[in-house]
């Protein structure tokens, strides 16, 4: 089930039509099951016959012992798996609106067909069935799902009315969150952040989530919700200030949403405007920075302010290598390379290296093995020549140049370590076709 879906039912107007009419294939249509004045005899017998005639009874006035009745007779009715199923949604819709509780029993006990290509739903094909009845009334669905009646089965029906709340009352949602295990709490964060394009007031939404502690909802996921950062920088940083002693996670979000808009500021000026921050909150604002922007100049400087200030966990992430790579390959690639060999000798920027260099090595292999020979003898000229040997075998199945490379290598550890990778490249290229000439 998806937004989308839930988003079509959640009128109070189209739940009463699908309760009233919606059912037409049991309460007209079938005739065999009415008595002398054209009443229907019982639910099975609506399900299991002809014409009811114009004066069979509607479903909307049964009682939830029928459409119990009505359910078990489903399974005796003659149909495809797609027409019981149909059957069954529809039937489920209109006792969800008599008796919720006992709507959600019957779907969690029936066994769930999952062929036939039309609801699929990692929670079976059933329970979205439910998301009118949890829609008309977030509230009461929730009093009824919060005490795991269901057993095993409560994680999916509270998922449907996640979906469901988040559509028809996202400030409940937002309220309850605490009130989710930790496994349900993204995807509902998930659910209201794609509800918040329509919301007519959305800095409520922001209010209710902020409300939640720190560890329910932290900065990182309260900052999706957070109003446009001012253009005014000096108005964000006394913001910032202002709030870094009496609401450290907001004063971060705002941190964060500072560094989005340094995207925007010369380079020249985005270590000035960074030392205006408080300490705390200087690397956010940077690492926010550096994510929201793809020109090149940016990028790196924003990089090297990561890395002046030794944040390391940042830089070891794989989104900070593969940013580093993409800007490579869209941008000038040769300064990217030339930056990676400024960059300090440690574990977590050697991704960075054979990221910010490859590019290169891939675009200009005559150009790159020039630059390589003209880099000062050390660890990062030691690790180009390896990528290069790699490069050279992988792309242009040039064994020669490979073999060039590797022996270049000064350091006996990395030279070992190419050797070793060139290896596992020259096994997975005899698996590789043979270029084509064009």
């Amino acid at each position: 089930m998806t937004r989308r879906t839930v988003a079509l039912i959640v009128s109070s107007h189209l739940m009463l039509a699908m309760v009233g009419g919606g059912l037409a294939w049991w309460s007209v249509g079938h005739g065999n099951a009415t008595g002398r004045h054209g009443a229907v005899k019982s639910p099975e017998a609506a399900l299991r016959v002809g014409d009811a005639g114009a004066g069979s009874r509607r479903a909307a006035s049964w009682q939830s012992s029928e459409f119990a009745r009505a359910w078990k007779a489903v399974r005796e009715r003659r149909a495809t798996t797609r027409e019981r199923i149909q059957l069954q949604r529809d039937l489920l819709a209109a006792w969800a609106a008599v008796d919720l509780r006992a709507a959600v029993e019957a779907a969690l006990d029936e066994a769930w067909d999952h062929d036939d290509g039309d609801y699929y739903d990692p929670y079976g094909p059933l329970l979205g069935a439910l998301s009118p009845a949890f829609a008309q009334n977030p509230q009461a669905g929730w009093e009824m799902i919060r005490g795991r009646p269901f057993g095993v089965g409560t994680g999916m029906v509270r998922r449907v009315w996640m979906e469901a709340a988040g559509v028809a009352d996202p400030l409940f949602l937002a309220g309850q969150l605490g009130k989710l295990s930790w496994r349900e709490r993204e995807p509902a964060l998930e659910i209201l952040h794609e509800a918040l394009p329509h919301l007519a007031a959305k800095g409520n939404l922001f209010a209710a989530l902020s409300r939640q502690p720190a560890e329910v909802v932290d900065a990182a996921q309260l900052v999706r919700f957070a109003p446009l950062p001012t253009t005014d920088l000096a108005a964000g940083q006394r913001e910032i200030s202002r709030l870094a002693a009496a609401d450290p996670r907001l004063a971060m979000v705002q941190a964060i949403l500072f560094g989005k808009a340094l995207a925007g500021v010369p380079v020249s000026e985005i270590e000035t405007e960074l030392a205006a921050l408080p300490e705390d909150f200087r690397v956010e604002a940077a690492w926010a920075g550096f994510q929201n922007t793809g020109d090149v100049g940016h990028v790196l400087a924003f990089a090297d302010w990561l890395v002046t200030a030794e944040a390391w966990e940042k830089l070891a992430q794989l989104e900070t290598a593969a940013k580093i790579d993409a800007t490579a390959r869209g941008g000038d690639a040769a300064v990217v390379a030339a930056w990676a060999t400024e960059l300090p000798d440690r574990v977590e920027t050697r991704d960075l290296f054979r990221h910010g260099v490859e590019g290169f090595l891939v675009a200009d292999s005559a150009a790159a093995r020039e630059w390589l020979v003209g880099l000062p003898a050390g660890v990062w000229r030691d690790r180009g020549y390896a990528e290069f040997s790699v490069i050279s075998l992988l792309r242009h199945r040039d064994e020669a140049a490979s073999r060039w490379a590797i022996d270049q290598i000064e350091s006996d550890d990395i030279r070992a370590e190419a050797e070793d990778r060139l290896k596992l490249t020259g096994a997975k290229v005899e698996e590789m076709p043979l270029p084509t000439k064009e």
